[in-house]
């Protein structure tokens, strides 16, 4: 009886992997409006936490369920110490038909002269609105700067919908 239900449980396992849909796409976020930076105090120097704001757009868009993903914006927090900044954040994007998705983030960015050089992370749908009020999936994003002071990311990932 163990076997059956633990090839059950296999089967199923691999018929959700399955059914995600693969996505990737494009998303460039502009310089961070507001920024705030508050230094620790101790001994490190630099250390500070930050909180943020980005708006953004997908220069090549990600298809979900035939709709596709047009702008959004993010808010931020993270820790710099050194040239590390260890962020978390909340991202919102916009769908074609005014939709919603949400997204949760986590990350490493690397700074040199208080500017990003690379950012590294992932991320996971906590739920939409509309069409997207269930979503589920996660993925990838890497991040190199844009010459505007923003972040282009390469993102990738897979999904469900009910």
């Amino acid at each position: 009886m163990k076997s059956i239900i633990g090839t059950f449980l296999f089967v199923l396992a691999l018929t959700s992997l399955a059914l995600a849909v693969q996505i990737s796409g494009t998303l460039e976020c502009g310089k961070p409006d507001p920024q705030y930076s508050i230094p620790v105090g101790d001994d490190h120097p630099g250390h500070a936490v930050q909180i943020e704001q980005y708006k953004c757009t997908w220069t090549k868009p990600m298809e979900i369920g035939g709709v596709a993903t047009k702008d959004g914006s993010s808010v931020e927090s993270g820790e710099k110490l050194g040239t590390t900044i260890h962020a978390s954040g909340f991202h919102t994007t916009n769908m074609a038909n005014n939709d919603l998705i949400f997204v949760t983030y986590k990350g490493t960015i690397v700074i040199k002269d208080d500017k990003p050089v690379t950012s590294k992370g992932t991320w996971s749908f906590v739920g939409g609105k509309g069409k997207f009020l269930k979503i589920k999936g996660n993925g990838t994003f890497d991040g190199t700067p844009t010459p505007d002071g923003g972040v282009s990311f390469a993102v990738k990932g897979r999904y469900t919908l009910p």
